[in-house]
């Protein structure tokens, strides 16, 4: 699965989260240190396999628990139009 960043997002870093302004839809959103981490390696191009893998080097978890949480957090950010399908 391609993972594309929807246009006209700002994102700033404070303190280990992410806040990303949706100028399009007026909203604010604030990522968890987890959700940031996985945004920052959809922006380096990760595919969601690169993702999976990174989540088990960085966080010393399961991979099938890492693709399950990978899972929930890119249907969200879809849910809330921050990635493009």
């Amino acid at each position: 699965m391609n993972l594309a960043i929807r246009a006209n997002l700002s994102t700033q870093q404070i303190d280990g989260e992410l806040v990303i302004l949706d100028k399009d839809n007026g909203q604010i959103h604030q990522l968890n240190s987890v959700a940031s981490f996985i945004w920052q390696q959809i922006e380096a191009g990760l595919a969601v396999n690169g993702i999976v893998e990174k989540l088990t080097q960085s966080y010393d978890i399961d991979a099938t628990v890492a693709k399950a949480d990978l899972d929930k957090v890119l249907q969200q950010l879809k849910d809330l139009k921050l990635l493009m399908n």
